[in-house]
């Protein structure tokens, strides 16, 4: 290939690379035109050579222009709109862990410290790793990580608390049960928030880290602060057991 053919098929001649170059094939002499099926000016981006498979550092000028470009769609009405509701659905859909009550035999033991906080913590965090996972684009701002675990922490202890007080603790005294809920709906409240809040963090790090390097989420690394979250809560439970007979001895 001639000097002059390798210059101009170079990729540092590609109009995605330097819109700003004169370019033979778009001068007065040869005008572009464009035709019915052919690819819009914006998408032009994506299909340069200068984006093909082989080159390095392709796939993450790639999927950073995409983030950028999907981003443009989400306003701060949407965002906040998406954070609300994702905070919504992992407060919600940890309720059913609250169900692993019962005697405090060694199983009910090992639900409650083991597999309790890893339900709860795991999917109070659903919908955060859902955008993150099928619409990375509507995350835009650090606030939402904490938001939605604020949210989903406060809307999963309000509706424990509110099944303890009308279920598992419905029989106590009234005096004794006004004791106990006043109890709950402090600390317990405090723990559910705490929490979500470990594991949210470590989620943030993961999206810092994937806007960094222009490639997606890997959920995966955030895995130490998840567990960092479920033993701080397997801790307190443990806890409330082994002092739950001189604090709210129910006389059962």
């Amino acid at each position: 290939m001639s000097p002059k053919d390798k210059e101009l098929f170079s990729v540092d001649n590609e109009i995605a690379v330097h819109p700003d170059i004169p370019h033979e094939a778009a001068s007065e002499e040869n005008p572009l035109t464009e035709t019915v099926g052919s690819p819009a000016s914006s998408d032009s981006y994506y299909l340069s050579v200068a984006f093909e498979p082989g080159i390095p550092g392709t796939h993450t000028r790639t999927y950073s222009a995409k983030l950028a470009a999907e981003g443009a769609k989400y306003t701060i009405g949407k965002v906040l709109l998406i954070t609300l509701l994702c905070g919504l659905i992992g407060g919600f859909v940890s309720v059913p862990a609250v169900f692993l009550q019962g005697n405090k035999t060694r199983i009910a033991i090992l639900l409650i410290v083991v597999f309790g906080p890893f339900v709860e913590e795991s999917c109070k965090q659903i919908g955060m790793i859902f955008q993150l996972e099928k619409i990375p684009a509507s995350v835009k701002y650090a606030w939402q990580f904490f938001v939605v675990a604020v949210i989903g922490g406060a809307i999963f202890s309000a509706l424990e608390n509110l099944i303890y007080e009308h279920v598992y603790l419905a029989k106590l005294p009234a005096e004794r049960l006004a004791e106990i809920m006043a109890f709950r709906w402090k600390y317990c409240v405090m723990l559910h928030v705490f929490c979500p809040l470990i594991s949210a963090f470590g989620l943030y790090r993961v999206w810092k880290r994937s806007l960094k390097e222009g490639l997606p989420c890997k959920i995966e690394k955030a895995f130490y602060w998840f567990v960092a979250a479920m033993t701080v809560h397997g801790l307190y439970n443990l806890t409330m057991i082994f002092l739950e007979k001189n604090l709210f001895k129910t006389g059962n």
